[in-house]
């Protein structure tokens, strides 16, 4: 266990944490925090409302850990939670982190090290963006695929704007992110489809992307899932469901989510539009027109990394 001197010093990275009815797994992340082998971090926990014991988690554990926590009045769902956990983080470093997850002892301190390392190379104003592998398990933290990126339909070659249109590629669990790239993408709207999303789209068009290629964390599957991992063409603890999902309701849900991410495209190209170069801006608005044509839905398909199954990506650019 840390020594007190050790948990007062100023942190070098804040830990954003969205909590929600997280009582269950809660305790395990975080033991697994206290496990750090970098210390010098602060947790930022922002709780949702929750009406199980997630907050006497967070304010009476006995590890010896940093934890600012703040309550929500009423729900703020988990873009507008984390949005708030976010802005209440006063390091220079920020990791994005999921109530139910259990990190390895050297992922801070790994990914820290890529960051201060590419701060060398481009300045700490540049919006920077370190992501890692992660390693999909189960409720009980038993491997279901090991690598989420050598596993699924997301690529760690994400890098430019256009690869983010379609599909998010990087869990915010797996980010670290650092002071000029969260005060770029800051505030978050509410036509965003998710933070995570948001930030990643706002580091590719104006910073840097860089992918650590090893699993650092735990990310945990379970009915409770806000958002689960996609691994092959079905997502974990969903194959069931979706195997009886008639075409019609699968169709239905497919134009719900087109419009939601055209909605999220439109909001970035209205916060950016006068920023972006002109290569960006074409590329926002061949993915606005994908809808029209099948010459612009390829054109669009073939320059960017999808994160989808081509027939799904074909399905979802046509909806647009």
């Amino acid at each position: 266990m840390r020594h007190r001197e050790e948990c007062d010093r100023k942190p070098l990275v804040s830990v954003a944490l969205a909590t929600y009815n997280g009582e269950r797994y809660l305790p395990e992340f975080l033991a697994s925090l206290a496990n750090q082998t970098m210390r010098e971090f602060e947790v930022v926990a922002s709780d949702d409302c929750s009406t199980d014991g997630t907050e006497d988690v967070l304010k009476n554990n006995n590890l010896c850990l940093s934890i600012r926590v703040f309550s929500s009045a009423t729900r703020l769902g988990i873009v507008g939670n984390f949005s708030k956990a976010l802005v209440s983080c006063k390091a220079k470093h920020i990791a994005l982190a999921d109530q139910d997850d259990f990190w390895h002892p050297d992922k801070l301190e790994k990914m820290m090290r890529r960051m201060r390392d590419l701060e060398r190379l481009h300045g700490d104003s540049i919006p920077i963006l370190v992501f890692s592998d992660i390693n999909v398990v189960d409720s009980e933290l038993l491997s279901l695929g090991e690598s989420f990126f050598r596993n699924g339909r997301k690529s760690s070659n994400c890098k430019k704007l256009s690869d983010f249109l379609l599909s998010n590629h990087i869990p915010g669990c797996s980010m670290l992110i650092n002071r000029a790239l969260l005060d770029r993408s800051s505030p978050v709207p509410d036509a965003a489809r998710m933070h995570d999303w948001w930030i990643s789209m706002v580091a590719a068009s104006f910073g840097v992307i860089s992918y650590l290629d090893e699993s650092l964390m735990d990310y945990r599957q379970h009915d409770g899932n806000a958002v689960g991992a996609r691994m092959g063409a079905d997502g974990i603890g969903n194959r069931l469901k979706r195997f009886f999902i008639s075409e019609r309701t699968e169709a239905e849900r497919s134009a719900v989510h087109s419009k939601r991410i055209r909605a999220n495209a439109e909001a970035f190209r209205d916060v950016y539009w006068e920023f972006l170069d002109d290569k960006v801006k074409r590329d926002i608005d061949l993915f606005l027109s994908s809808g029209h044509t099948v010459f612009n839905r390829l054109k669009f398909m073939l320059r960017a990394e999808l994160g989808e199954s081509r027939v799904r990506a074909w399905r979802m650019l046509s909806l647009l």
